[in-house]
């Protein structure tokens, strides 16, 4: 804060050059409740953690787990309960269930939606709509984990769709092959406004399920708010699993 509010202005206005309209400082990272030094052998590398978690984990951990502009306390096993929790099931794990789906009952290829709607299809469009004005006040506060967390509220919404409409029993019956269309449709829907979601905090992870739900062009030519009217996922592409986004890590090492 000192170099940003006090030095950095004083170089700009001895330049004669615009000072900042806002000022971006972070606070102090203490590890296992300790300052990090070099004598006590604490140090955390970056490279490290990016090595064991990857890029996209370490980036969500510092964003989630700490109010910006605050002190925080890094831990390796918190790190590893945030990732195991968070991305590997909340997100990584959400991801595969809705394509496994698509692909074992309508062959890969997404379905058009059915015309009947249900209160659950409401509830979750309500949500998609919710989450994006959520999510702009919180980023024009710098509450970047206040943003996550509306984020992964949305995605607490799309996994209790999932459970709730049971694809797996509507596909038992095939009178309700329209309904199980609708659900479908609507599951892959919430991935595509996921992948737009995750996408400023988690490039590479938006970036694979967008590529995942059978896009060719780049996520990031889609823009909001635009990009995130709900309806917009094309009936008839074809979605692929792939490999799990975030693997299970079974113990902080």
């Amino acid at each position: 804060l000192r170099f940003h509010a006090i030095i950095w202005p004083a170089m700009l206005m001895a330049a004669d050059l615009p000072l900042p309209r806002q000022v971006f400082a972070h606070g102090w990272l203490t590890v296992e409740g300790e300052k990090m030094s070099k004598s006590k052998g604490n140090v955390i590398s970056p490279h490290e953690l990016i090595d064991e978690y990857g890029v996209d984990a370490y980036r969500y951990y510092f964003l989630r787990e700490f109010s910006f502009g605050y002190d925080g306390n890094f831990s390796r096993e918190n790190m590893t309960g945030r990732y195991n929790a968070d991305l590997a099931n909340a997100l990584g794990n959400m991801v595969s269930r809705v394509l496994a789906m698509v692909g074992r009952y309508r062959g890969g290829e997404v379905p058009e939606p059915g015309r009947e709607s249900s209160g659950a299809d409401a509830a979750l469009r309500e949500a998609a709509a919710r989450v994006f004005q959520e999510v702009d006040e919180r980023m024009e506060a710098l509450a970047f984990n206040e943003a996550l967390q509306a984020i992964w509220n949305y995605l607490g919404a799309v996994n209790r769709y999932v459970d709730e409409t049971a694809a797996w029993d509507l596909a038992k019956d095939p009178a309700l092959s329209d309904r199980l269309d609708t659900v479908l449709y609507n599951q892959v829907e919430a991935l595509r406004l996921t992948a737009l979601l995750v996408l400023p905090f988690m490039p590479r992870t938006g970036e694979g399920i967008w590529s995942r739900l059978g896009f060719t062009d780049s996520v990031h030519l889609h823009h909001l708010p635009a990009a995130a009217a709900w309806g917009l996922f094309p009936p008839g592409q074809r979605v692929s699993k792939g490999d799990a986004l975030f693997p299970r890590m079974e113990r902080a090492r």
